[in-house]
């Protein structure tokens, strides 16, 4: 192994302990940065014929998890809750009018659970937001090159999902942008990459996406432009802090003194929606009526949405869409309810929050600008979860991204583990580290 000196490690660092740093590995050889990058288009794009490249690269990561079992299972382990969902979406099979249907459901979303498991253990930070980089801006040319305007969904199909998609491009774009560690000339492409998607997100007529990635923009330029800046200056982050934090206490003693209710009345208004979210309410509603019937294990995975039920078709109905059309309740809580019950409701709940968990105590331990996008990230898919049936589907790219967020924060990195066991430290002893970040012990600073 290599010793060289760290530009990135802590300043309050001795010279002997910035020396120590050793370099281990490059993490995913290139062919599978490409068939990862592959499989991010198709899974944020929607096109005739996807099918035939999403299924034989779902086959590819499956027999991934098999022959690199060794390394993977580890992380599943602790990473177990996120299988927790699709394991009981298996099950359902034994009460679900549409057995098949759930088997088969169920497994895609385990593998959904298991590609974010594996591209964890195997690929650095830096690697799998270059992945989505590419991913992202391959599907901002196929939309620019779309006949149908920006207002129609372009080639996604709705403009809420163009929109999404690009939010998350145009973040990833930063990203890119504002990693000290990465090429100078793909930054550049970062910062075209995100004023592009970014563009485009304004034309779709989605304020929901709009409101998020101003936020990101913001948080993420501050971060790169000030937080970073401020870990040279001492004491100057608990400062920052303790504005923050005042801030946030007079924003709640104003709240507490005007009508809550006028206020998110407005907001909705400013966003162009009214208080039925589209029609939401109404799907909340019913799936309210409809749990009282199974209310324990549900009606089984796909068991609600067909033609044979009354309650579907109505919804169906009242929502304007066609009979047979695959629909939802547009809250991904009450679509886990409705078909897996209090049973799965729990466990989804226990997901989220253990993701959170995970992804905020990663950022803690080291507040970098990858580590910054993907905790805004899981928290902008947690939102989501709320008013979209996101986490009951399959081979959804912002899902994945919420579980890799989550189980790259469970593990050392194999390259580490390796370095470390041949220096002779155990990594079991070593506390759990985000990647691309210096892992201090005893015996040295180990990063990549």
């Amino acid at each position: 192994m290599t010793l060289t000196a760290d530009p990135y490690a802590n300043p309050y660092q001795s010279d002997a302990q910035r020396a120590m740093t050793v370099e281990v590995g490059k993490g995913a050889p290139l062919y599978e940065q490409a068939i990862l990058t592959a499989w991010m288009f198709v899974t944020i794009a929607q096109f005739e014929g996807d099918q035939l490249l999403l299924y034989p690269l779902a086959l590819y990561w499956a027999g991934m998890l098999v022959l690199r079992r060794q390394q993977v299972l580890p992380i599943i382990r602790r990473s177990w809750l996120i299988f927790s969902v699709p394991v009981i979406v298996v099950i359902s099979m034994a009460w679900s009018p549409a057995a098949s249907q759930a088997m088969r459901f169920g497994i895609f979303m385990i593998l959904t659970s298991g590609v974010a498991v594996y591209v964890a253990s195997q690929f650095t930070l830096t690697q799998i937001v270059r992945c989505l980089f590419f991913a992202g801006a391959a599907a901002v040319v196929w939309t620019l090159m779309s006949p149908i305007a920006f207002e129609l969904g372009g080639p996604f199909g709705h403009k809420n999902v163009l929109a999404k998609r690009m939010m998350v491009t145009s973040m990833a774009g930063l990203a890119i942008a504002y990693n000290q560690r990465e090429i100078v000339p793909l930054r550049l492409c970062g910062i075209l990459v995100a004023i592009v998607s970014g563009y485009i997100v304004t034309q779709a007529d989605s304020a929901t996406s709009l409101v998020f990635l101003i936020a990101a923009v913001g948080i993420l330029t501050l971060i790169w432009a000030v937080w970073m800046g401020a870990a040279k200056v001492q004491f100057l982050r608990a400062t920052l802090v303790l504005i923050v934090m005042t801030a946030l206490v007079g924003v709640g003693f104003y709240l507490t003194s005007v009508d809550i209710n006028g206020l998110y009345v407005g907001f909705l208004d400013s966003l162009g929606k009214d208080q039925t979210l589209t029609g939401r309410t109404m799907l909340w509603e019913a799936g309210d009526r409809i749990v009282q019937e199974r209310p324990i294990l549900g009606v089984g995975a796909e068991g609600f949405w067909t033609w044979t039920r009354g309650e579907a078709f109505t919804l169906l109905e009242a929502s304007y869409k066609q009979a047979g059309t695959r629909f939802n309740f547009h809250n991904s809580y009450y679509e886990v309810q409705v078909h897996l019950g209090y049973l799965g409701l729990v466990f989804l709940w226990a997901t989220m929050l253990w993701c959170i968990f995970r992804s905020g105590l990663a950022w803690f331990k080291s507040q970098t600008i990858l580590r910054s996008f993907f905790l805004l990230l899981t928290l902008i898919v947690f939102t989501f979860s709320f008013t979209e049936s996101i986490m009951y589907t399959v081979f959804d790219m912002d899902v994945t991204l919420f579980f890799i967020s989550a189980a790259a924060s469970t593990h050392l990195p194999r390259q580490i583990e390796d370095a470390l066991a041949a220096d002779g430290i155990d990594p079991k002893a070593v506390s759990v580290v985000t990647l691309n970040q210096p892992i201090r012990t005893g015996h040295g600073i180990y990063g990549l």
